[in-house]
């Protein structure tokens, strides 16, 4: 059995009703188009979640992170689900106008990589406690190591070479942990040189 990681989401959603303090555009966009296409998603996960993986990805629809009407907290949950998700990520903005945080949110190459893991894999939402939900991922394994645990005890360290890449990937002494991702029915294969 191949060993699978696992993300934890928590988010808050608020609905529009409960964000109505005068701030009628992002209430409007927000509770109209995205806590809706939300509800519709979980409400039929069960049935999403089986037919999807890489080459078939549902799309809950374009995330409108860097508009305007919208909270950079708002924008922020937004993306983080439609990552754990592993919906495409296309934007509906005008990127030469973004509020500020957006562009941060867009980039953030974490969660980008949470979207884009290789196993594909549709999250779930698994608790809700009134307007918080509970997401779980399962992401391509990682794996890490402490050096010295594995018997590499040189006090001067040691270069680590990624044999199929076909290069250094960096130095590490006996302390230092060494983290791999392994794909499904993939492979990891380093070399420790010692260091003289």
């Amino acid at each position: 059995m191949w060993l699978k990681s696992l993300l934890l989401l928590l988010v808050v959603l608020e609905y529009a009703d409960s964000l109505n303090n005068g701030l009628a555009s992002p209430c409007s966009q927000w509770g109209n188009s995205v806590l809706q296409m939300i509800d519709y998603f979980v409400a039929n996960q069960d049935k999403l979640i089986p037919v999807q993986g890489p080459g078939f990805f549902h799309d809950p629809d374009m995330i409108i992170v860097g508009n305007n009407a919208i909270t950079p907290d708002q924008a922020r949950a937004q993306m983080s689900i439609w990552s754990i998700w592993s919906a495409p990520l296309i934007m509906s903005n005008d990127l030469r106008d973004l509020p500020p945080g957006h562009k941060e949110i867009l980039l953030n190459k974490y969660v980008i990589a949470v979207d884009q893991d290789p196993l594909g894999i549709m999250g779930r939402m698994v608790v809700q406690k009134g307007n918080i939900m509970t997401f779980v991922k399962a992401m391509t394994p990682s794996y890490s190591f402490v050096l010295s645990d594995v018997g590499l005890n040189n006090t001067k360290g040691y270069n680590v070479i990624d044999l199929w890449a076909q290069k250094v990937v960096g130095t590490y002494l006996p302390s230092s942990t060494y983290t791999a991702t392994v794909n499904a029915t993939g492979v990891h294969f380093i070399k420790a040189i010692a260091l003289a």
